[in-house]
């Protein structure tokens, strides 16, 4: 028998030859393998631990199976497989567990283990880019029941939980400030809604922004109401919008405007219209196609008094509703009501200028919202960017020897620098696509700018492993 022969090889020999000699010829081939074994124990070991070809068997039996794979092994394979935590009982970190609940000290399954728990918070962490809040405390939770002081778990998992109640209050107040329901019924309105938002987070543009635009629409339905001669309702309004903040813009001068608008007199289809006009803004109709609507009236009214201030200042009311409108939904991520309204706003006559940036704000945060959803319209090169972090992947240690290959994916690089959704191209080896994704998943790059803005690119990438 050969040096080169396997412990797999004898054992297959075992079979063939008990099938010819039976019983005798079992105890005679245990023999010579017995034999054999021993002799091979005691020679030396090249590099790679292999008498020759044949590979020492260094981890106890009762961790191998039947195919001769330790627990160890076997989590390697279903890493390299894609299995990291699924199916159940047959995934890697199913097998480095079991590998480490007989051996505590085992180094490579405990390695495995680590970049399972890393493999889980990556993806928690894309969950919470995505915001798929749920997704990610799912994958914090499995961390946290292998390691219940994991601190970036309990970080993921409290910043998921945060960010999904402030993604629903946000939801929330946004259909009430459409509904009109500003600051009413008592705790279930847009300005409660928004309230909610920032004690949770402080820092909250859209919860701020949400604030600001409901106080500058009650100031408006205020100084609206005074102008078409209901001062009582003109000064509920007041009460409102002093509560939310007593130093909002306008709040000072009502007073003022209520004296003028007892000075003006007009006529009676003047005040019919200014009446009709001033239910329309209350009621947020603002522009057509709503009829009948705030500005349709108000300009009606002008070509009757050409020097009306209350019809004036509708007008102006009507462009400063439709601009913080245009505001509330850029903050909410509705572009389409955003670009719609901006328009609106144009043709209302609004300040081009202002017009002009909320433009080009709303663009920016469309590409971003774009790139989140995996839209690009070009590939950047990788060439062109400055890279902060790129490290080479390692060779995989379950790739057969001497083996190579490429693989080829698509990656986007954040308006952050951050790499996020790698998509693999074609189909390599498992595990040379595994090491490629683990290693660009952690590269860093300058943030890549135009037009004085970080922007996120997709960029082509192609990674090629060498024995």
């Amino acid at each position: 028998m050969s040096d080169a022969t396997t412990f797999e090889e004898l054992s297959a020999s075992q079979g063939r030859i008990s099938d010819s000699f039976g019983l005798a010829a079992w105890a005679a081939v245990f023999g010579v393998l017995a034999a054999w074994w021993l002799i091979k124990a005691d020679a030396p070991l090249d590099q790679a631990g292999t008498f020759g070809t044949t590979q020492v068997l260094s981890t106890p039996l009762t961790q191998v199976n039947q195919a001769g794979q330790s627990l160890t092994e076997r989590g390697d394979t279903a890493f390299a497989a894609g299995d990291l935590v699924t199916p159940a009982g047959d995934n890697a970190l199913y097998y480095y567990q079991e590998a480490l609940a007989a051996t505590p000290g085992d180094a490579a399954a405990q390695q495995g283990l680590a970049q399972v728990l890393e493999y889980l918070l990556n993806e928690a962490e894309s969950a919470i880019f995505h915001s798929d809040f749920d997704q990610a405390r799912e994958n914090a939770a499995k961390v946290l029941g292998i390691d219940p002081d994991n601190e970036h778990a309990l970080d993921v998992n409290l910043r998921a939980a945060q960010l999904k109640r402030v993604e629903s209050l946000l939801n929330r107040a946004v259909a009430l400030y459409a509904q009109g329901r500003l600051t009413a019924p008592e705790g279930e309105n847009a300005a409660a809604m928004y309230q909610q938002v920032l004690a949770l987070d402080p820092d909250n543009e859209a919860a701020r922004q949400g604030i600001e635009s409901v106080v500058q629409r009650v100031v408006a339905n205020a100084e609206s109401a005074m102008y078409a001669g209901n001062v009582e309702q003109g000064r509920a309004y007041l009460r409102q919008a002093k509560s939310l903040n007593p130093q909002a813009p306008g709040i000072a001068t009502l007073e003022q405007t209520e004296q003028n608008l007892r000075q003006l007199r007009q006529s009676q289809q003047v005040k019919e219209q200014l009446l009709a006009a001033a239910d329309a803004l209350q009621s947020d109709r603002l522009m057509p196609p709503a009829d009948p609507n705030a500005f349709t009236l108000y300009s009606r009214v002008l070509e009757v008094e050409p020097d009306s201030a209350a019809a004036k200042r509708g007008l102006e009311l009507v462009r400063e509703g439709l601009i913080d409108r245009a505001r509330t939904l850029l903050a909410a991520d509705d572009m389409a009501e955003t670009f719609a309204n901006l328009d609106a706003a144009e043709r209302a006559g609004a300040s081009a200028t202002l017009i002009a940036g909320l433009r080009e704000e709303a663009e920016y945060r469309q590409r971003l919202l774009d790139a989140a959803a995996g839209r690009f319209e070009e590939l950047y090169p990788l060439s062109d960017l400055k890279p902060i972090r790129q490290q080479a992947p390692s060779y995989p240690r379950t790739a057969p020897r001497n083996a190579s290959g490429s693989v080829e994916m698509h990656m986007t690089v954040t308006e952050t620098g951050d790499v996020r959704d790698v998509e693999v191209l074609g189909t390599p080896r498992e595990y040379f696509e595994r090491a490629a994704v683990q290693a660009v998943r952690n590269w860093r790059f300058e943030p890549v700018i135009e037009n004085g803005q970080p922007i996120p690119v997709r960029v082509a990438v192609k990674v090629t492993f060498e024995s």
